[in-house]
């Protein structure tokens, strides 16, 4: 036998071992979905390194981070199902290798428009490896622990906004610039894919083919969500213009498109149409039909998009507005770093301290009070930072902490038994659109010009209107669940 076969047998059995540190695998996955968003900050607070380097508009150098928004969420369902059919640990591994060639690819090139196509290639592997990372960590520990351990995600998720901006804001003012995070993206993602290659065991397939997913509903929800980013994107330099009026309808017509597809029409092809007979959706069917789902998903869509809405609020106030270097930016957002550390590690050791529900509508109900606290924003106060921002910042980073393990948990209970491991990754999709799509509301409110306090309330007003929905989405699920348990006790004694 030579030594590549011996090599390829030893790999086969390695990757096709019963046991794995579940911990350790926590870990390889939190570095690789974190420097997705370390990368999107660092690239924000870069944005006027890249204009000056590049000697273009601030609008044009925007696109380093809008082209790789819309790669990223409108392809992210999709890779979420690729990951299902070719197996979430493969995925994982080969999009971080593919983050890393495409990172390494965006700090060496000298020219704008191949900076932002390799960012936009970069924002499709960001795609495949965010939701694939959040299957493997929901496949390898049991449910009852599997809140605590997307909390510790979603937490180091918050924490890598801030991390990033430091990150870029430091390596700014060096002679690397704005490449700098690129080759430092590029370096760690290749390490913690080799890391993943011996950590995560080889997890089993669905035995479904790709050919046969749904290409329709990929095509319409992938269009669809790009057409919003872009819409959105587009208005921050002027709402009047086609760019910006045109996506923005275009893409709300087509997610509707997208939900009769996957809901109706769908099954009637697959029942009439011999080359339909096959197909998978994209989405299962209960996941946008049942009414706990449904709303779960929209509900952590809102919270994602609060709560990173606040937090880019606060960071371009200090950046643009006050004319803080990106360094002292980052290092504003401390106080949401440590509220969701230690709200995270509170929950992770005493995890039943109020009831599913009551945890769920406290943590909403903090986060649509800090985004009411924007509605006012004022920064004439006396020690604005330390009496409107600081408590802005622990109020909604308290609130999404609380709602996020309570919101799975609530899903998956909900979930029917054969989509309920699909449930996770499907909340994570919806959470990471909020977030795709809070970028981009707030660029187009805020503008290219002066950040002016109007603008902050008026951003405030979309981010609490959004919020306040999900409110009502929460309280409508605790009421269904009552009376859902009502009925529940009423048959069971009617039996008797």
């Amino acid at each position: 036998m030579s030594v590549w076969e011996q090599t390829t047998k030893f790999i086969t059995k390695y990757r096709n071992r019963e046991t794995q540190n579940a911990d350790l695998v926590l870990v390889v996955v939190l570095i690789g979905v974190t420097f997705d968003l370390i990368n999107v900050t660092a690239t924000i607070s870069s944005i006027a390194n890249i204009r000056d380097h590049f000697n273009t508009t601030d609008s044009v150098a925007s696109w380093a981070l809008s082209s790789y928004a819309v790669t990223f969420s409108g392809l992210i369902a999709f890779c979420g199902r690729i990951g299902d059919i070719v197996g979430h640990d493969t995925l994982f591994i080969c999009s971080s290798l593919l983050f890393s060639l495409f990172s390494l690819l965006c700090a060496v090139v000298d020219n704008l428009n191949g900076l932002i196509a390799f960012r936009a290639l970069q924002g499709v592997a960001a795609a495949a490896l965010v939701p694939t990372g959040y299957a493997i960590v929901s496949s390898s520990f049991p449910e009852h622990k599997m809140g605590s351990r997307f909390s510790i995600l979603a937490a180091g998720f918050s924490v890598s906004f801030g991390v990033g901006y430091i990150v870029g804001g430091a390596l700014d003012i060096t002679s690397v610039g704005y490449k700098g995070i690129y080759y430092l993206s590029c370096g760690v993602m290749f390490l913690n894919a080799i890391a993943s290659f011996f950590l995560i065991k080889k997890l089993p397939r669905t035995g479904e083919r790709i050919e046969n997913l749904d290409a329709v509903g990929s095509l319409l929800l992938i269009t669809a969500t790009a057409l919003i980013v872009v819409g959105f994107t587009e208005a921050g330099d002027n709402w009047n213009s086609p760019r910006a009026y045109v996506p923005l309808p275009v893409g709300v017509v087509l997610y509707v498109v997208f939900f009769f597809w996957s809901t109706h029409f769908l099954d009637m092809a697959r029942t009439n149409i011999h080359a339909f007979r096959e197909v998978i959706p994209l989405i299962p069917k209960s996941m946008l039909t049942s009414f706990v789902p449904v709303v779960m998903n929209f509900c952590n869509f809102a919270n994602y998009a609060s709560l990173f809405g606040m937090i880019t609020l606060v960071s371009q106030f200090y950046q643009y507005a006050e004319n803080n270097t990106a360094l002292i930016s980052a290092l504003r957002l401390i106080p949401n770093v440590i509220t969701m550390t230690c709200v995270t590690l509170l929950l992770a050791i005493k995890h039943d301290i109020l009831s599913q529900n009551k945890a769920m509508m406290l943590g909403y109900s903090l986060m649509v009070a800090s985004l009411a606290m924007i509605c006012v924003w004022d920064r004439t106060v006396d020690n604005f930072f330390w009496r409107w921002v600081v408590p802005l910042q622990i109020i909604s980073s308290a609130g999404s902490s609380f709602f996020f393990p309570h919101c799975l948990n609530v899903l998956i209970g909900a979930a029917e038994p054969e989509v309920k491991g699909l449930a996770s990754g499907v909340l994570q999709t919806f959470g990471q659109l909020g977030v795709s799509v809070c970028f981009a509301v707030v660029t187009s409110v805020l503008g290219n010009g002066e950040k002016t306090d109007h603008k902050f309330r008026i951003t405030g007003y979309v981010l609490v209107s959004l919020g306040a929905l999900g409110w009502l989405g929460c309280l409508g699920v605790v009421i269904w669940s009552k009376k859902t348990k009502i009925q529940s006790e009423e048959e069971v004694v009617a039996e008797k």
